[in-house]
């Protein structure tokens, strides 16, 4: 049996797993910084001309809160630091199935992933399920919030979130 992968989905998560772990020099920023909102490609500061294939895939972009939250999850070491090797795990895969995607729509909706809209105090944000009952909580990035005709979120308009906490909601 041959397992056969799109091009576009192994250089998308390629491009995500190089970013998150920062192969290149280029770290995950925070919201405040506006040279990554226009960066129009991750590998254009590298010398290899073989990256310039990545180019060519959009992966969301993903902000940060705080300063405190972008070094934690910014970095495996301090994220299993904070967090412990389970959630850790889970938290570094789950970035990099948000850094993957081209869009919120993208994500999955079911388990494991289990991507929903919160509500009550927590309105207007969305989360991921990590190890139970610890979520990430993001919000979407784009400006301005992408909405359907009805007044809900669009999801494969979302492009950019902002990780806004990583906490049990119970």
């Amino acid at each position: 049996m041959t397992v056969r992968f799109s091009l576009g989905i192994c250089c998308k998560f390629l491009l995500a797993f190089l970013h998150l772990f920062n192969i290149f020099g280029i770290d995950l920023r925070s919201r405040s910084d506006a040279a990554l909102r226009s960066q129009k490609c991750l590998f254009r500061k590298t010398v290899n001309t073989s990256c310039e294939l990545f180019c060519a895939f959009r992966a969301m972009q993903i902000f940060f809160r705080s300063k405190k939250l972008q070094k934690t999850c910014s970095s495996a070491k301090e994220v299993l630091k904070a967090f412990g090797a389970v959630r850790g795990k889970k938290l570094q895969q789950r970035l990099l199935e948000l850094q993957a995607a081209d869009h919120l729509g993208q994500i999955s909706r079911l388990p494991p992933a289990r991507c929903h809209e919160m509500t009550g105090n927590r309105q207007g944000q969305l989360s991921v399920d990590l190890d139970h009952p610890y979520r990430l909580f993001f919000i979407p990035a784009d400006d301005p919030d992408p909405r359907k005709p009805d007044g809900g979120l669009d999801w494969d308009a979302v492009t950019a979130i902002e990780i806004v906490d990583i906490a049990d909601p119970h």
